[in-house]
């Protein structure tokens, strides 16, 4: 083996401007390792190239030729070595390998099912049940959620003015969901289905699933839009959230009944006028205020029912000579108990107002 040679680059390049050119130094095998040397020192040097000098047969006689290790290319002289090292398809090749392509990555998107199932939510939990139903399911943007006593309990906004699906629990709203109503009315109130046919149902269910795909993620709970209060006392912020709220549903306002003006006593009423007695009375506690404070929705719904119930008592007081209303043994003067529920109301309005 001859002795390997170290050049400078400036060397390297006068001797492949003056040597190298010249056809007689290919064609004599001694100059191989020089030329490998020469080689070394200007192209494999630069990351990716590999060049790698031979002495090939050529008819009756040997001659030298740079064999290109990444394009797998013979050059048997000069021009042709640089030719191709400056040229296009060298370079490309040796930018795949510089930097490769990730295979991961394609010309094509591939776009996921809407409908696949994400297991991305808790288990145990109406989420997860719905992601992984058998049963196709749709419309549950409808759906809310209210944690009470601990327990987790849904209600379908689509569909409690048709069926009782307030407060259900976990597996009743999963069997509300995966029934017939649900879907049909989901169909009907967000893509104008006037009529589905049942035997049209499943196709139409899964044809709305391909777009929206089923749950994309958690149920909007109620629970969490309420600002947490601290009440002194022996019953909790929710007991007296819900006695609240279950005594405010419970009041009816009644029409106002037909009287001659000979009856005397007006003892209608007994019942809704203790019902709104008591619900008047709960606000005196400022622990009840704070509450309502923090519940626009019941703000308004008492100083509505306050002045409509002080309405009711002026039309009534109009209708009959009567100046009084009777509960029990107490007597209650009409104009009086007008402008006493209109003052709460005025009252309460600021105040509540003042609170958000």
């Amino acid at each position: 083996m001859s002795k390997k040679h170290k050049f400078t680059r400036k060397e390297a390049e006068d001797i492949m401007e003056t040597e190298v050119r010249n056809g007689y130094f290919w064609a004599d095998t001694r100059n191989k390792y020089y030329l490998q040397d020469v080689i070394d020192t200007l192209y494999n040097s630069i990351q990716g190239n590999d060049y790698l000098v031979e002495c090939v047969q050529n008819q009756n006689s040997e001659r030298l030729k740079v064999v290109c290790g990444v394009c797998k290319t013979v050059l048997s002289s000069y021009d042709p070595f640089i030719s191709h090292q400056n040229g296009k398809s060298h370079k490309k090749v040796l930018q795949q390998i510089l930097c490769p392509k990730d295979p991961n990555l394609d010309n094509k998107v591939h776009r996921k099912s809407p409908k696949e199932i994400k297991g991305i939510f808790l288990p145990d939990s109406l989420e997860d049940a719905i992601d992984t139903s058998e049963d196709i399911i749709i419309g549950v943007q409808f759906l809310y959620k209210e944690v009470i006593d601990g327990e987790e309990r849904f209600t379908c906004e689509l569909c409690k003015k048709n069926s009782d699906v307030k407060r259900l629990t976990k597996m009743e709203m999963l069997r509300h969901l995966q029934g017939r109503g649900h879907p049909t009315r989901y169909l009907e109130k967000k893509f104008g289905y006037s009529k589905v046919r049942y035997s049209d149902l499943d196709y139409e269910i899964e044809k709305v699933a391909d777009e929206e795909g089923c749950i994309h993620g958690d149920i909007v709970d109620f629970t969490k839009q309420i600002d947490k209060i601290d009440i002194s006392g022996e019953s909790t912020y929710k007991e007296q959230l819900g006695s609240i709220r279950t005594k405010l549903e419970a009041v009816k306002i009644p029409s106002i009944p037909k009287k001659s003006t000979e009856e005397k006593n007006v003892g209608c009423w007994e019942d809704d006028f203790q019902d709104m007695q008591l619900s008047l009375d709960h606000l005196k506690h400022n622990d009840s205020i704070d509450i309502v404070a923090g519940d626009g929705d019941m703000q308004s719904l008492l100083i509505h029912f306050n002045w409509l119930l002080a309405d009711r008592l002026v039309k009534y007081y109009n209708q009959h000579s009567d100046q009084h209303v009777y509960y029990k043994e107490d007597r209650f003067n009409m104009e009086e108990q007008c402008q006493k529920i209109r003052n709460n109301a005025t009252k309460l309005t600021p105040y509540v107002s003042s609170r958000k």
